[in-house]
């Protein structure tokens, strides 16, 4: 897929998406029917990890990843358990790899000559944690990225269907 999807199309959906709490749940149930590895896997217990508020952020992230992509291109195939820990592993690999301390240094590879830079760069800020009302823990904060750029890997960048 070529289509950059564009920061203002981000936001918007965000913004949908906050404004509207059954859309929410109807979002999820129409995952639950299209893409089932998708919506088992981000309530696997993978994601233990976070706490109650990180879980509720992570799915609101995973759900404005999932619309902005569908809105940019149809999704025609469904995305199987294995093209998913695939791809995870891949990314988990690379992040592991980096030398560098820093969370935001070590995730910087991540954004060279990436097709989908914008909703890179959206996980990214969503995920700081300089921001005052941030509930994203530093525990939280690697899992949620790597998952995050793992959904728009296996729905808009690698797509594979099985």
């Amino acid at each position: 897929m070529n289509n950059q999807i564009p920061q203002d199309a981000i936001e918007a959906i965000m913004e949908r998406l906050q404004a509207s709490p059954d859309l929410f749940s109807t979002l999820l149930d129409g995952l639950e029917k299209d893409q089932p590895a998708i919506i088992n896997w981000l309530f696997s217990e993978s994601f233990d990890i976070l706490n109650a508020d990180e879980k509720q952020y992570f799915l609101f992230l995973a759900l404005v990843i999932i619309v902005a992509i569908s809105e940019a291109v149809a999704i025609e195939h469904t995305i199987g358990p294995k093209a998913i820990e695939e791809q995870e592993e891949a990314n988990w690999t690379i992040f592991t790899s980096q030398s560098a301390k820093e969370f935001r240094e070590k995730i910087n590879v991540f954004f060279d000559a990436y097709p989908q830079e914008d909703l890179l760069a959206f996980v990214e800020d969503a995920l700081e944690l300089e921001q005052e009302d941030q509930i994203v823990t530093t525990i939280g904060r690697p899992p949620m990225f790597m998952a995050l750029k793992t959904l728009i890997d296996v729905l808009a960048v690698d797509v594979k269907a099985v």
